[in-house]
């Protein structure tokens, strides 16, 4: 019943996988064709007004939030620790070691620090572009650590105070990044927010929290991100940045959330790309990197060898899921279970 309940979310995040990598291929299928009218029409949409990479990746956040309640549940510290260990860093280093073979020209240094997954406190750059949310993802959990107790326990008074904090903060760096031209995380404290309001939809759906208490919660999103993304990015830094793509892909990835939760969608198509989106968001840049960078480089990626490109991306990310995330994972997490019972007899 349960996973029937559920199955929104697992279309939802294969949504949200799908958006991604039709952002990454994108500009290999519009290189050439920018003479057709509904292919500049498409790109505005695409990467100009909307940045649906980005689209993507709040829906990912929104999910990482929703669910935290049941990563919990049951579990100790450690418990909660090593499950995100299991889940997280096997698939990871597949990624990285696959793209250090196919792609190269990253250093020992350079490769060893992502193993990690705390490049970005380490000045290191990602070997994978789209490593750079990993680092965030290791930040919201290391915050789940420090507030365990209360966030398991549903302990709303101190969602209510998170939630204020992470989005003052939220401001401040996005001030500091402004009045400054540094190039501050600003991303880091809004998708940690973004997290936050992902639990307030799961609170809002269980019943924990009243319809006012939600709508309170999703206004001081809006207006957070809106001043945050104007703030920090109203002034051009040499990085295309604008600040109003950034509230409408924020405002589209929550609405699309939204859509999903309130009205239970579910799709047998994105449903099985949910089940497969950890797999497709790691491997499908090594991929395209490979296939269109190095094997196509300086040259217009016909159709059909895009096709190939994404036929080849399906393989490699089922092999990962079906051997890492399903077969080792479902493996390591036995393990962890019988060592946990042990303990406690």
């Amino acid at each position: 019943m349960e996973k029937k309940k559920l199955e929104w979310l697992s279309s939802v995040r294969g949504l949200a996988a799908l958006l991604v990598v039709l952002r990454h291929i994108w500009p290999y299928f519009y290189a050439g064709r920018e003479h057709i009218a509904p292919m500049r029409a498409a790109e505005f949409v695409i990467t100009d007004i909307i940045d649906m990479g980005k689209v993507g990746v709040v829906i990912f956040f929104l999910i990482s939030g929703c669910l935290l309640p049941k990563g919990m549940a049951g579990k100790t510290r450690r418990e909660f620790v090593l499950n995100r260990v299991i889940r997280l860093y096997p698939a990871y280093w597949v990624s990285i070691f696959t793209a250090v073979i196919f792609v190269g020209g990253y250093s020992l240094k350079q490769v060893l620090v992502n193993l990690t997954m705390l490049q970005t406190f380490l000045f290191v750059p990602d070997v994978m572009g789209v490593y750079w949310t990993m680092p965030i993802e290791i930040v919201l959990y290391i915050g789940c650590l420090i507030f365990y107790k209360g966030l398991k326990d549903n302990n709303i008074k101190l969602i209510h105070i998170l939630y204020a904090l992470i989005g003052a903060a939220s401001l401040g760096i996005a001030f500091l990044r402004g009045f400054t031209g540094l190039k501050l995380p600003v991303a880091m404290c809004t998708l940690i927010f973004t997290a936050f309001l992902g639990h307030y939809i799961r609170l809002y759906r269980d019943g924990d929290i009243s319809l006012r208490q939600f709508c309170g919660a999703l206004a001081f999103f809006g207006v957070i991100i809106t001043a945050a993304s104007f703030l920090a990015y109203n002034t051009d830094m040499g990085f295309d940045e604008k600040w109003y793509r950034y509230v409408l892909s924020y405002g589209l990835g929550v609405m699309l959330f939204l859509l999903f939760s309130s009205k239970g969608l579910g799709c047998r198509f994105l449903s099985k790309m949910g089940a497969l989106s950890y797999s497709l968001y790691l491997m499908h840049r090594v991929v395209i990197t490979f296939m269109c960078d190095k094997i196509m480089a300086d040259k217009i990626c016909p159709v059909w060898y895009l096709a190939a490109v994404a036929v080849i991306i399906f393989a490699v990310t089922v092999c990962v899921n079906y051997l890492i995330e399903n077969k080792l994972t479902k493996f390591l997490n036995g393990r962890l279970k019988k060592a946990a019972v042990h303990e406690r007899s």
